[in-house]
């Protein structure tokens, strides 16, 4: 969206926020799976907030933008997307990032895929997966 500021003569000045940003965030249809499966609050075990974000597992910072990066494809996905209240984003992305990886809120691409790497929520007692088409599965379905 252009934004513009009217001068004192009446004419329109760009403020600088013309440039329109590009979303390199999870499509429509995927934020509406991740938030169907959440059902619209915050995943973190034991919150129960209304969801106020997208949570990447693996973080879009971490994974740049551009025809070859990882936000064209998986990073946009279920596995590696959670309903979060602004709380609990911030608690695994700045606050306490090495207890989110013990709990599987943030992970490192380079260990497995997401759909791989179990994630604590409130889904289950135990860590679930998160599948690629919107919806978990128990760790015990998985192990066995």
């Amino acid at each position: 969206m252009e934004r513009h500021k009217v001068l004192r003569s009446g004419s329109l000045k760009r403020t600088g926020f013309e440039r329109k940003r590009k979303d390199t965030g999870p499509s429509l249809r995927v934020r509406l799976k991740v938030i169907r499966r959440d059902e619209g609050r915050c995943a973190f075990a034991m919150c129960g907030l209304p969801a106020a974000c997208i949570h990447h597992r693996y973080e879009r910072k971490s994974g740049g933008v551009g025809p070859k990066s990882p936000a064209i494809g998986w990073i946009n996905q279920p596995p590696n997307l959670l309903c979060a209240c602004l709380y609990h984003n911030d608690w695994c992305s700045n606050q306490h990032p090495e207890e989110a990886w013990e709990i599987g809120w943030l992970w490192r691409s380079g260990d497995l895929p997401a759909a791989d790497v179990p994630v604590l929520t409130f889904h289950d007692p135990l860590p679930i997966y998160l599948n690629p088409d919107g919806t978990w599965t128990r760790f015990e379905e998985r192990a066995a």
